[in-house]
């Protein structure tokens, strides 16, 4: 069996490796304690609160990181960490990682109340070693849990994607016993073998050991899909994209109708803005967004320039010169413009300037229009719920002439009586507006059903309907 500065040395083998003859880098590992101990009393009183229990990283190369573990062991001092990974420097952040080196499963398996009442070397013999795909480096026993270490030849952090996925597929694999999720980062530390837990009042030692000669890509098999598999997954998503991207792609010509549409609404803007004698604040912004879109479009530069200035005449104050070009013009032409709606915060287009406008309206406003769209009647320029209305009540003057009662008509109709009663009041109090709304409604669509390209917008069920409410509103209007 290993001992524990054999172990240290060989999950830390390659921390001396050199790449390049003039190579000055080496690795760095990491010890985290309290270090009080190590402090002079007078530094202590000034710089650390005795009670404090923070605990601090203190990076060491090589031969320093295994004094220290020897000092540390042969104490037997409490609460020691070290880096399974090391660094390039003297840093612990994932940036700063030069070699992975191992991966350690820690096992908290006390937490879990079927597993309580084991011992580590019980926890490990009856449900982990079974479970283990393959021959363990080391197994610790760190006080109350275990750790469970398998040490590879280091790996560059290139392989941290591999490192990460393989530590995922372990921790799907041995949740259920306890495996600690959080403890799968790549800075993760785990106690110094032979150091002591406090916690535990226990020694940390090592169960077993094995002389494995692991490769990081030995643990590939853990995976769920093969390395051909992978291959295929990653060459279909890149043609996905690349077809993503070739319909994405607008041609000049697209991009130039939306451009005009764009223009045609500044214009817009600055006629309204001189109509209510707004003539500052915002000349400039408005010329750079013209041309940022005219150059995005395609536009030829001096054509662009051409336009701005047509654009530019017609501010209550113009620019004097060649200011547009000198001080309007884009420094180049990027890939994507200003969106429409950051133009609308730029140019700080108000609610009643958009009603105005056909390009510069925000989202939650063309979502409105969309909306009342989908609400509109496809033959008339009125809402489906006006002209269920309006047909109601036709029906509702349509069978009150023919003597029928309120009830009788509200059992026809499938409504209330109090519906009927209202109509009727409303009816008997705007007898001529009515009467001239309901004109305007039957002429407008007698002119569509007779235009064989709106009428098959609608089903055929909904033709005979407005056919029917024709043949009646006749009566009703032309009823003495």
């Amino acid at each position: 069996m290993m001992t524990n500065i054999e172990l240290l040395r060989k999950i830390h083998a390659g921390a001396n490796d050199y790449y390049r003859p003039d190579d000055e880098i080496v690795c760095h590992i990491a010890v985290l304690r309290s270090w009080l101990d190590r402090e002079k009393p007078e530094d202590i009183a000034y710089i650390f609160d005795p009670l404090d229990e923070r605990f601090y990283d203190r990076l060491y190369t090589m031969d320093p990181f295994i004094r220290e573990c020897e000092q540390i062991i042969e104490n037997n001092l409490e609460e020691s960490y070290f880096s399974i990974n090391s660094y390039w420097r003297n840093h612990k952040q994932t940036e700063d990682i030069r070699h992975l080196n191992a991966f350690a499963l820690d096992f908290d398996f006390y937490k879990i109340k079927e597993f309580k009442s084991l011992s580590p070397t019980e926890m490990y013999e009856m449900h982990i070693k079974p479970a283990l795909p393959m021959k363990p480096t080391a197994v610790l026993d760190s006080g109350r849990g275990l750790y469970v270490l398998y040490v590879f030849h280091h790996c560059s952090i290139v392989r941290l994607k591999l490192y990460q996925a393989i530590y995922k597929a372990f921790f799907g694999k041995f949740k259920d016993y306890g495996m600690d999720a959080a403890a799968m980062n790549v800075t993760q530390v785990i106690r110094i073998p032979g150091s002591y837990n406090a916690k535990a009042d226990k020694t940390v030692e090592i169960i077993e050991s094995h002389p494995t000669e692991y490769e990081i890509t030995d643990f590939c098999e853990l995976l769920p899909y093969t390395q051909e598999e992978t291959r295929v997954h990653f060459e279909k998503k890149r043609k996905r994209l690349q077809k993503k991207r070739e319909k994405n792609h607008k041609d000049h010509n697209d991009r130039k109708k939306k451009c005009k549409s764009f223009l045609k609404d500044l214009s817009q803007l600055i006629a309204i803005r001189n109509h209510h004698k707004i003539y500052e604040g915002y000349r400039e912004t408005l010329i750079y967004l013209a041309l940022e879109k005219m150059m995005w479009a395609g536009y030829d530069k001096e054509l662009a320039i051409a336009e701005a200035e047509k654009l530019n005449a017609m501010f209550h104050w113009p620019l004097k010169g060649k200011s547009v070009e000198k001080q309007c013009m884009p420094s180049k032409i990027y890939s994507r413009c200003n969106s429409i709606s950051k133009a609308i915060n730029k140019l700080s287009i108000s609610a009643e300037e958009q009603r105005k406008m056909e390009v510069l309206v925000t989202r939650e406003r063309r979502d409105l229009q969309k909306k009342r769209l989908r609400n509109k009647h496809l033959l008339l320029n009125r809402t489906k719920k006006e002209v269920d209305l309006l047909r109601r009540r036709t029906y509702v003057i349509k069978l009150k002439t023919q003597g029928r009662r309120n009830t009788e008509i509200a059992k026809s109709l499938d409504v209330d009586k109090s519906t009927i009663t209202n109509d009727l009041k409303y009816i008997n109090t705007h007898r001529h507006e009515f009467r001239k709304v309901l004109g305007d409604t039957i002429e407008a669509l007698v002119e569509s059903i007779e235009d064989k390209r709106k009428i098959r917008t609608v089903i055929y069920d909904e033709q005979i309907r407005l056919r029917k409410w024709v043949e009646i509103s006749a009566e009703v209007l032309y009823d003495p």
